[in-house]
């Protein structure tokens, strides 16, 4: 007789959980404690249990990292198929024990969870931060920390917080994985305005001493790129620094040198972060994909919005923001008149006149974005002969269903020689990998992740550098249509695109592409 095929979460019935002849197998908790539960209920659950009952024989698994009250939830929702025992004490203990065990459907479970908590005040955010920063840290998943990243991203009381968390805990309070994970969720700029405007009224209180916390801090964000993005705090925090003591000055020229050549580095210096955390790993996700906009604004509120927006980081994204705008303003107002190619070039020179971007490659020149043949990019790209401060990297492989490749298992090759590998033997081509990753958001379109580990290059025909790094590409879509070659704005892809009418206009010759920020690496 064949066995019947069981899925799971599956309600069996918590009742048998105080039958004396049921409960076959022991789990240990800490301080001494003891669950008891049948094996065959929690194996249909846990891959994990299933072997350690099974072909290991064991009638007794070892949990005594996990409070008795986690376990015993834990065992409830085997048995129930619910989480309904879930709660903020007992969370990490189950989360992690799902994790451990392999019952994928209560880590589900348990991300649901963490996503409906309501940020009230301080202790919501500070809950949700310190686990995110566990589950980062110890079982090295980001899916925490970026489902937080989306929760805070319209709380109006950030600075509040930040200027809190960093300087009313003491210097002796936060450790490194802390302060790294402050700095991944709430972003350079804003830490860079909190540590400029604090230690500005620190010194003038207590003298020029400069915190342990900020000094990692300072070390750590990106100063090359805050520079142009939040140049006012980045000009008032080195003001701040000069007023240090002599013995610091050495330390003050080489942040400074590093915030205006990113190659610079000094080989006596041995990275803080190398020695102190393991959340320190790179960031292997591609940003700038799908950002959220309020499209129904004016186009002065646009221009504004665009010129203060600390997302958007470079000419590209300005100028898919402002055609996204006009799409919408037609689709939604009716509004044609905005398609004059002449008021579409005044409205990105004004745009692009707020900020000091760097040029593109003059490749983008011939790019349209309608059938009027409007060419946004005409006047924000080098001459052909001149050196950029960007590369252009294309696909190998066509593309004609972009959205489709997105919301599937995926993965895009791309050709490219770091200009940091100034030799290389390796068989193949030097390159990298793009795979297609789950969303944050059900049934939203696929992230894109840079693939680093070795065994997601076996048998293909490229090799990967390490020095090819995710935060450096913005990833955007050429397609032909006919005889024009368009370009498809990801980055607010959703919605410029809510349908799938960009599948029916994909000719011969549409690639995903890559313009890689190479700014310090070529002379």
């Amino acid at each position: 007789m064949a066995v019947p095929c069981v899925t799971v979460p599956m309600n069996f019935g918590k009742e048998l959980l105080d039958s004396p002849t049921h409960n076959n197998i022991v789990l240990k908790t800490s301080e001494e404690g003891v669950v008891k539960a049948n094996s065959v209920i929690l194996s249909f659950n846990s891959p994990v249990i299933s072997h350690i009952t099974g072909p290991l024989h064991m009638t007794s698994v070892d949990m005594m990292e996990f409070s008795e009250a986690a376990v015993k939830v834990f065992v409830d929702s085997a048995y129930s198929g619910t989480a309904e025992g879930l709660c903020q004490p007992l969370f990490r203990d189950i989360n992690k024990m799902a994790y451990v065990f392999k019952v994928e459907w209560l880590e589900d479970k348990c991300v649901e969870y963490f996503k409906e908590i309501v940020i009230k005040g301080y202790g919501d955010l500070s809950y949700l931060i310190e686990e995110a920063g566990y589950v980062m840290e110890k079982l090295k998943k980001r899916n925490l920390l970026e489902l937080l990243i989306v929760k805070i991203r319209w709380l109006g009381w950030k600075n509040d917080f930040v200027r809190d968390y960093l300087f009313n805990k003491g210097e002796d309070m936060l450790s490194y994985q802390q302060l790294d994970f402050v700095l991944e969720l709430f972003g350079d700029n804003l830490v860079l305005e909190i540590l400029s405007h604090q230690l500005a009224q620190q010194f003038k209180a207590e003298g020029p001493k400069l915190p342990v916390h900020a000094k990692y801090l300072l070390e750590n964000i990106n100063l090359n790129t805050c520079r142009v993005t939040a140049a006012v705090f980045y000009k008032g925090m080195f003001s701040v620094l000069e007023q240090l003591p002599d013995e610091h000055i050495r330390w003050v020229y080489k942040l400074y040198r590093k915030s205006v050549d990113p190659s610079y580095s000094d080989a006596r210096q041995v990275s803080t972060c190398s020695l102190t955390s393991a959340s320190c790993a790179r960031n292997d996700v591609i940003p700038n994909l799908y950002h959220n906009f309020d499209f129904d604004i004016s186009l002065d509120e646009l221009l504004e919005s665009v010129g203060k927006s600390e997302n958007i980081i470079n000419v590209v994204m300005a100028i898919e923001a402002i055609v996204t705008w006009i799409r919408c303003s037609i689709h939604r107002k009716g509004n044609y008149t905005i398609y004059s190619s002449t008021m579409v070039q005044d409205i990105v020179d004004r745009t692009v006149a707020i900020k000091s971007w760097d040029r593109l490659p003059y490749s983008f020149t011939n790019l349209c974005y309608n059938w009027d043949s409007i060419q946004p990019f005409s006047k924000v790209c080098v001459d052909d002969e001149d050196h950029c401060q960007y590369l252009n990297i294309e696909c190998v492989d066509e593309c004609f269903r972009p959205k489709q490749l997105l919301r599937n298992d995926s993965q895009l090759i791309f050709h490219f020689k770091h200009p940091a590998v100034k030799s290389c033997d390796l068989p193949g081509e030097c390159g990298f990998i793009l795979k297609t990753i789950p969303s944050l958001i059900e049934g939203a379109l696929r992230r894109l992740m840079l693939c680093t580990a070795e065994e997601d290059y076996q048998g293909k025909e490229v090799h990967f550098h390490p020095e090819v790094q995710a935060e450096k590409m913005h990833v955007y879509f050429r397609h032909r249509n006919y005889w024009k070659m368009w370009f498809l704005p990801l980055t607010w892809l959703s919605t410029l695109y809510p349908d799938d009418s960009i599948d029916r206009l994909c000719h011969e010759d549409s690639k995903f592409h890559i313009l890689y920020d190479v700014r310090g690496l070529i002379p």
